[in-house]
């Protein structure tokens, strides 16, 4: 007798955040989320925004639970309040939510922080959210290809991570010989990039030779392909045009976590592809890869950072 396939129950995953603007004297708070498997039939929002006047971001976090109490209460199963400050999510635990888990969890954090990034952006008179975006410390994004040279025409995966939990993976065909992991790594710089705010300043980095070489003579404006295809390189140097991005060489399988983290979204990528993985699935087992390595991106972010906010007034993720 056939075996019934076992029913995958994902929680409802709701990112929290709050930024304080002290030039405006005003908190913006957001959350978003995920409504996994939990919430069947629920029509109502998957995100909310707004205001509250002051600096304390405690106040801003506790108006987002708040708002998403309505969400929360209709949920049929676990429900995960991701937060991305220790100090916020021992305030949160402390309110005894039903049915709730507070997690210093990534991924649906730093949507909800670029909500609260959008509603600063419409409340602020003088400030864009160009302004935003380039006022909040670099951003450093760990990135990774992977080829599968077997094939006469193999398949390419890549993936990238940022300090902000923040990730993304594609596939594609790629050209074979020497050019084909190129090509991938290549494509992972591209696909980090152009998934950021033109205006957010980026510290990139790459276990590639090649493709960090690539990106350096771009920004300095040589013509150097470095063997990688004309179209690629192009397409790189369109995405960097007017970008305030740094590229850095890091060894791979050195145990650099956002490395190894984007090393593994690129592998499962490819082999998703090639085996032909529902999305949904292959989306899940991203996510839970960055999840693995969220205390350690965490870390490796922090030491990156260059404190640009506080000396605009702008202060973010701390509360």
């Amino acid at each position: 007798m056939p075996r019934r396939p076992t029913a995958l129950r994902r929680p409802v995953r709701v990112g929290i955040d709050a930024v304080a603007d002290k030039q405006q004297g005003v908190v913006a708070w957001a959350w978003a989320a995920d409504p996994g498997d939990g919430l069947p039939g629920w029509a109502g929002p998957l995100t909310g925004s707004g205001t509250v006047d002051g600096r304390d971001m405690a106040a801003g976090h506790l108006a987002a639970v708040d708002d998403v109490a309505d969400l929360v209460r209709a949920c049929r199963g676990p429900v995960e309040l991701q937060v991305d400050d220790p100090q916020v999510r021992a305030a949160l635990e402390a309110l005894a939510l039903p049915a709730a888990k507070v997690v210093c969890g990534l991924s649906k954090a730093a949507d909800a922080r670029d909500a609260c990034l959008r509603v600063l952006g419409l409340a602020a008179d003088t400030r864009t959210r160009d302004e935003i975006q380039a006022a909040l410390p670099r951003l450093l994004v760990g990135t990774d290809g992977s080829c599968d040279m077997r094939a006469h025409w193999p398949i390419g995966g890549w993936g990238w991570v940022d300090g902000e939990g923040r990730f993304g993976a594609g596939t594609g065909r790629v050209k074979g010989g020497g050019a084909g992991a190129n090509v991938a790594e290549v494509r992972a710089l591209l696909s980090a990039i152009k998934s950021h705010h033109c205006s957010r300043r980026l510290l990139v980095r790459s276990d590639s030779v090649v493709a960090v070489r690539l990106a350096q003579a771009i920004r300095s404006g040589r013509g150097d392909t470095f063997g990688v295809p004309l179209d690629v390189v192009a397409r790189l140097r369109q995405a960097v045009f007017g970008r305030d991005v740094d590229f850095e060489w890091v060894p791979g399988h050195s145990g650099e976590p956002m490395n190894e983290c984007a090393d593994r979204l690129a592998v499962a990528a490819r082999r998703g592809a090639q085996l032909g993985v529902d999305p949904a699935v292959r989306d899940r087992v991203l996510a839970r890869i960055v999840d693995e390595y969220r205390d350690r991106i965490r870390s490796a972010q922090a030491a990156a950072t260059i404190p640009a906010a506080e000396s605009s007034g702008l202060s973010a993720g701390t509360g």
